[in-house]
């Protein structure tokens, strides 16, 4: 294109200087003049031949190559300004339009590549704050300059404050910042850094990887993963492993040396082996209760425990559990009673696992109730809820087994020692939190203890049913 322009602009100058020449054979056209006033109006009149000439020509050179820089200019300073592109015609100077048409490629290709990048940015920004994890990008000199909502919600910082800040004032603890601080004063360093802090109060353990920025650019990434329930979580598995194992070493051990004895020659007397297979019966249908029963546990917390809600009379209920208990009640010499105001309304649950709530609770109290004592189940109504309480006048428990007594495979102390799996109640709290409902104890050590759990009102708004 450089060569085809030079030549228009030697024919631009060219085209002058026959203008020129134009104007001055035309004042040669005219009478010699003979005077002062005459050469003066022959001068005129060459340059007023010329400066029309010229601007003729002026006129015309602005409007081949005038208006198409002009054109060419805006789109320029468009694309500079970031505006949106917008192709502008070029005229018809072939140098004009081959360089419109490359700035018009020029525009579309930086607005499809803005376009990119504002998606980009667009799924960078929804996964920053979809995840659980908190990122937190700093400069060179531990000024935070990026933070997502789980940064703000597990380091409790509000929202939008921490932009411009240091790093140790956002995350409040000295060895966190150290992390940083150790990745920041190594530059040429390009790997991550890995580690595990407690942090917060209550402490909470944190997965803590720093990582330089990409291409060099100064600044660091922050990565924090939450790991307290992970670690809450490992440290049940292990709990339940221990508790498990514990509770099939008893029953196993006592089979083991019931067969051993009969190997060695107890299974010829006839009295003996009867009653040795009779306790091996036993302790066989005691591990299979404790199968049923952490089965049974495992779908109500899984949310795999299908509830069959209906609306349900709750004086027959309670009724029904006091009289399939009472002989146990009359053997142990304890006072069985049931109290139902008139007028309580039906709840909305499902009648067979009430019916176990009811069973192990009612079945606690009277094992764990000395002689000459009293069992009392009550029912009432409470804020849309009815209310089940089951007490005793037993021995009561300490204050600091209350706490854990809802817990897989927890036994107060040796003052409520006996015979069980330990799962009653931890299916008990399960199966009332899967009808939206609440339970707890209340008890003084001698002085008995009560079991009240809520169930929802038929009539009334009926809680979300979960399994928890």
């Amino acid at each position: 294109m450089t060569a085809p322009l030079a030549w228009r602009i030697a024919a631009t100058h060219a085209a002058l200087t026959l203008a020129l020449l134009a104007a001055l054979w035309l004042v040669g056209l005219l009478p010699v003049p003979t005077s002062p006033g005459d050469w003066a109006t022959a001068i005129g009149l060459a340059l007023l031949a010329a400066a029309g000439g010229a601007a003729v020509l002026a006129v015309a050179v602005e409007r081949r190559v005038g208006l198409p820089v002009g054109h060419l200019t805006s789109s320029i300073r468009a694309l500079v300004a970031g505006a949106p592109y917008r192709p502008l015609p070029y005229g018809d100077l072939p140098e004009a339009r081959e360089l419109g048409a490359a700035l018009d490629a020029l525009g579309q290709a930086l607005q499809q590549q803005k376009a990119a990048v504002a998606r980009e940015s667009a799924v960078l920004a929804a996964v920053l704050h979809t995840m659980d994890d908190a990122i937190l990008v700093t400069d060179d000199q531990g000024l935070v300059q990026l933070i997502n909502p789980a940064a703000e919600r597990i380091l409790q910082v509000p929202a939008g404050s921490a932009i411009g800040r240091t790093f140790v004032s956002v995350v409040r603890d000295h060895e966190l910042a150290a992390t940083l601080r150790a990745s920041l004063d190594e530059p040429g360093r390009a790997d991550s850094e890995t580690r595990i802090v407690a942090w917060g109060v209550p402490r909470r353990m944190l997965r803590v990887v720093v990582a330089a920025l990409p291409d060099g650019e100064p600044g660091r990434v922050v990565l924090l993963q939450d790991l307290t329930e992970l670690r809450r979580l490992e440290s049940a598995r292990r709990d339940f492993v221990a508790n498990i194992s514990h509770e099939l070493r008893t029953p196993l051990a006592s089979l083991k040396a019931l067969v051993e004895t009969l190997e060695a020659g107890a299974l010829d007397d006839a009295t003996a082996a009867r009653e040795f297979l009779g306790r091996m019966h036993v302790e066989v249908d005691g591990l299979v209760q404790l199968v049923q029963e952490l089965l049974e546990l495992s779908r109500i917390e899984s949310g795999r425990a299908e509830l069959r809600c209906a609306s349900q009379a709750l004086e027959p209920l309670l009724a029904e559990a006091v009289e399939r208990l009472s002989p146990q009640a009359d053997r142990a010499g304890l006072a069985l009673a049931v109290e139902v105001p008139d007028g309580l309304p039906p709840v909305w649950a499902d009648r067979a696992r009430v019916q176990q709530v009811l069973l192990n609770l009612v079945h606690n109290a009277i094992k764990f109730t000395p002689p000459g004592g009293r069992v009392t189940v009550r029912a009432g109504c409470a804020d849309g809820e009815v209310v089940i309480s089951v007490a005793d006048t037993g021995v009561g428990i300490a204050a600091e087994d209350l706490a854990r007594i809802f817990e897989r495979f927890y036994k107060a102390d040796k003052s409520r020692a006996s015979t069980g799996t330990g799962l009653g109640l931890a299916i008990a709290k399960h199966t009332v939190l899967a009808h939206g409902g609440r339970i707890w104890a209340e008890s003084e050590l001698g002085d008995g203890a009560t079991f009240t759990f809520t169930l929802p009102a038929a009539g009334g708004a009926r809680p979300e049913m979960q399994a928890r």
